[in-house]
């Protein structure tokens, strides 16, 4: 039977040169001989003509397969109907991709029942070990569908794809998140307490926008990423945001303006931030948010619901 298998799976390697008429050295390690020998075993055994277009065909149907890794029940399971197949993405920085062994097809997973007691209810995906919560998704996708007209659930794929970069770089700079969140409490306690928000941005935002007082002018919906450019849409004239995670950092946004464009797609503020940069060269942080965005990392399901929601890159 592995013999058999074994056939299957090289003979699509070998049909170019079958077909030219190559050498059998072409092939490699790839016997010639071995795989017509097999051939004629598998038409021998099922009795009846097996050709090389038989076989590509049913190559092409074949689903992919992943394991439930972690937990005391594991199981296989296929992918949602119209899944494609595709190598496991890297598996970054997370622990429990590192302990909990190979993703088998696709690039995600489900949760194991031990991973699961690790994380709340209300996740949805965890990446590279950190957790998006479903309130994040169906924020954002709220956010999307108040300008883009239709059901929230309908832009919850959209939703993943602008989260899943910052749960990336989060994951990455973890160890340094808590002091980072230290340091935003204190500079919201400073303005709570009449500091003026341009001038705290001149002395403690590490952006380039430092030396404007924060001030990043008028921008659209698509300028910022996701995470920023939902609460800067979102904000009265005037008010503070609490502190907004990004892949680049920790955020404090306060609006200033809004032009109305000819659709609410095309609506524009202006903003000033004060940032808090993860403690990387920015080349650094371009390189996991585009990995993220390649499916290059850990990605696990708490449940198998989100799989429909899937952007292509994780599924």
């Amino acid at each position: 039977m592995r013999k058999v298998l074994c056939a299957i799976l090289l003979l699509p390697l070998a049909l170019p040169s079958l077909r030219a008429q190559e050498s059998p050295e072409k092939l490699g390690e790839i016997s010639f001989r071995r795989l017509l020998d097999l051939l004629d075993s598998i038409e021998t055994k099922i009795r009846t003509r097996v050709s090389i277009e038989d076989v590509q065909a049913r190559l092409a149907r074949r689903k992919p397969s992943y394991r439930v890794i972690g937990g005391s029940k594991a199981a296989k399971e296929s992918p949602a109907e119209g899944d494609e197949a595709g190598t496991p993405g890297e598996t970054g920085e997370s622990k429990d991709a590192a302990t909990s062994g190979t993703k088998q097809g696709g690039k995600h997973r489900l949760l194991g029942d031990d991973e699961k007691t690790r994380f709340p209810e209300s996740t949805a995906l965890v990446v590279n070990g950190r957790a998006i919560s479903k309130t994040e998704i169906q924020e954002l996708a709220g956010y999307y569908a108040g300008y883009l007209g239709g059901d929230p659930e309908q832009y919850y794929e959209k939703a993943i794809a602008g989260l899943v970069p910052t749960a990336a770089v989060a994951a990455k700079y973890a160890d340094k998140l808590q002091e980072m969140g230290e340091r935003i409490e204190a500079l919201m306690e400073r303005l709570a307490k009449g500091e003026d928000f341009a001038e705290l941005a001149k002395k403690e935002s590490e952006g380039p926008s430092k030396e404007r007082g924060g001030d990043l002018g008028f921008f659209g919906r698509d300028q910022m990423v996701p995470p920023f450019a939902k609460v800067a849409f979102t904000l009265a004239i005037g008010q503070v945001s609490q502190p907004v995670l990004s892949p680049f950092g920790l955020h404090l946004i306060k609006v200033e303006g809004r032009q109305k464009g000819a659709t609410p797609a095309e609506d524009k503020v202006r903003a000033r931030h004060i940032l808090l940069l993860f403690p990387a060269p920015p080349e650094e942080l371009r390189r996991i948010m585009q990995k993220a965005r390649e499916g290059r990392i850990d990605l696990a399901l708490y449940d198998k619901s989100w799989r429909e929601h899937l952007p292509a890159a994780y599924r």
